[in-house]
Parts: structure tokens; C-alpha cells; sequence
């Protein structure tokens, strides 16, 4: 339904930072790394939608997401960010244990 004479564009209220995570060891992506912005408008209804949504899985590397609000009217705003992953390192610990056997 659009309404009539509507222009004014949606606001857009908890739009991520940018965001750094690391994937657990031995896992090449992280999943449900950021919560998904929230919108309003004066005409009431609004929907958000992020072209990678909060639950992807989410590779080594940089990711932008890009999401829009968009009301009855076609009215749009659009929030961006940015997920950099960053695999997380396996360690290895080494104990060396030295034994002096005496004859």
C-alpha cells in the first residue's frame, strides 16, 4: 500500500559499527556476528533488510553489509558496515622434559 505525498525516508537507529571478529580455532568463518539494525517511519511501517543477514556465515576476510529500510511508500535509507574475520591462530605447546638416567 503506498501512501500518498510520504517522502520522508525512514530512520534508521542501531546500525552496526564496523565490526572485528575472530573464527574459533581450526574454523574458517564466524556466524551471527552483529544483531540487525532496527528502523521507524511516519508512516508506521518499515521494513529492514541486509543483503547478508545477521545469521550468515561470515568468511576470513572483509564483508560489507549493506542494509535498507524501506516504508509503504518506497521511501529508502540505507546503513552500510563492515565485518572483517580474522581466523584465529592454532597453537601448539611444546613441553620438553629432559630425563638424566644414571647408570
Amino acid at each position: 500500500m503506498l501512501i500518498d505525498g510520504d517522502v520522508e525516508v525512514p530512520v534508521i537507529s542501531a546500525c552496526p559499527a564496523d565490526i572485528k571478529v575472530d573464527t574459533n580455532p581450526g574454523v574458517a568463518t564466524a556466524s551471527d556476528v552483529y544483531q540487525p539494525p532496527t528502523a521507524t517511519d511516519n508512516s508506521g511501517e518499515v521494513t529492514v533488510t541486509c543483503d547478508r543477514p545477521f545469521e550468515s556465515e561470515f568468511r576470513i576476510g572483509q564483508t560489507n553489509v549493506t542494509c535498507v529500510a524501506t516504508d509503504n511508500s518506497g521511501n529508502e535509507a540505507t546503513c552500510q558496515f563492515q565485518i572483517d574475520v580474522e581466523g584465529k591462530k592454532i597453537t601448539q605447546r611444546r613441553q620438553t622434559i629432559l630425563t638424566d638416567i644414571e647408570n
